[in-house]
């Protein structure tokens, strides 16, 4: 990056400064710039989520995604919204990046299992409620995801 930076002043002209200290100071001004616009990004996102606006939000969260690519929250949401319009694939991709970038979060969890469900597949339902109860054990509503799943086993099919 050139000196200055984003701000266009930065360390110029002062004595004692190494290049590599402008450096550090010009990579800080992106980082800080970064994490507005993917805060800006995050807003707009839900703004438009609330509307209605899915495919607005979904690009609002692909944005977000492009600063911080770590962003759980993001991946989480961006996958709801998939699931919304019926994209499942993108969903459970999502939703699949989600729990690896967060793995002791239940609730990402119970709402993979929710897809897994609605796709057909019972087993992986099973395992991720089953790993939800794990890190929460009383948590409420993978607790009546599961019993709706054993029930569905044997014939009973406890409305949850």
């Amino acid at each position: 990056m050139a000196k200055g930076g984003i701000g266009g002043k930065g360390n110029q002209g002062q004595e004692g400064t190494s290049v590599n200290e402008e450096e550090e100071f010009d990579l800080l001004e992106l980082e800080i710039l970064n994490l507005r616009l993917a805060i800006t990004s995050m807003s707009m996102a839900s703004i438009h989520a609330s509307e209605g606006k899915i495919e607005a939000a979904i690009e609002e969260y692909t944005r977000v995604l492009q600063y911080d690519p770590h962003l759980y929250l993001a991946y989480l949401r961006r996958g709801r919204l998939f699931w919304s319009k019926g994209d499942l694939a993108k969903a459970m991709e999502d939703l699949s990046r989600a729990v690896s970038l967060e793995p002791g979060a239940a609730y990402t969890y119970v709402l993979r299992g929710d897809l897994y469900w609605e796709m057909g597949d019972l087993e992986s339902a099973r395992r991720d409620y089953a790993k939800a109860l794990e890190l929460s054990p009383e948590y409420h509503e993978a607790l009546k995801r599961k019993r709706r799943l054993e029930d569905k086993g044997t014939g009973h099919d406890r409305k949850a």
